[in-house]
C-alpha cells in the first residue's frame, strides 16, 4: 500500500514529465497502442477472446502500424480489418486481421450481411434521409429476414 502511495505521490508530483513521456511512447509504439486498444474494446463490446502470446501481440501492433505507414504514405486511409468480423465471433488474433483501404472496408460492410448487428445489441440507430430510427437489434434482424 506505502509503494502504491508513493508512485501515485510521484505521478502528482511530476504530471507533466509523466504525460510527456507517454506521448512520446504512445506516438513510438502507435501501431502496438491501436491494436491493444482495439482489443480492450473488442473484449468490453463482445466478449470476444484476444491474442495473448507475446509473439503475436506484437505482429499484431506491426500490422496496425503497417496501415498507419502505408496511410502516410500513400495519403488514403488504410485500416485493419478483422475477416470475420468481431461481432459475428471473430477472435482478436492475427489470423484474422487484413489490412485494407477504408473504402475498401466499407465496401466490405455494406455488402454482407457481416454489417447486421449482433442480437445482443440492446439498439441500434438508423439515419435515412433526415430521419433517425432507433430499435432493438432483435427487432432490426426480424425485418431484415422479412425482407430476404
Amino acid at each position: 500500500m506505502k509503494k502504491t502511495k508513493a508512485l501515485g505521490k510521484y505521478y502528482r508530483k511530476n504530471r507533466k514529465h509523466m504525460l510527456s513521456y507517454q506521448n512520446d511512447y504512445n506516438e513510438q509504439n502507435r501501431g502496438y497502442v491501436y491494436m491493444m486498444n482495439a482489443g480492450r474494446m473488442a473484449k468490453k463490446k463482445y466478449g470476444t477472446e484476444c491474442a495473448t502470446d507475446e509473439a503475436e501481440l506484437k505482429a499484431m501492433g506491426e500490422m496496425y502500424q503497417k496501415a498507419i505507414d502505408k496511410t502516410r504514405e500513400t495519403g488514403t486511409q488504410y485500416v485493419v480489418d478483422h475477416i470475420h468480423p468481431l461481432c459475428r465471433g471473430g477472435k482478436h488474433e492475427l489470423k484474422n486481421l487484413q489490412v485494407l483501404t477504408a473504402s475498401e472496408n466499407a465496401r466490405k460492410y455494406h455488402t454482407s450481411d457481416k454489417h447486421l448487428p449482433h442480437p445482443d445489441d440492446k439498439n441500434i440507430t438508423i439515419n435515412i434521409e433526415n430521419a433517425t430510427i432507433v430499435m432493438s437489434a432483435n427487432d432490426y434482424l426480424k425485418i431484415v429476414e422479412e425482407d430476404k
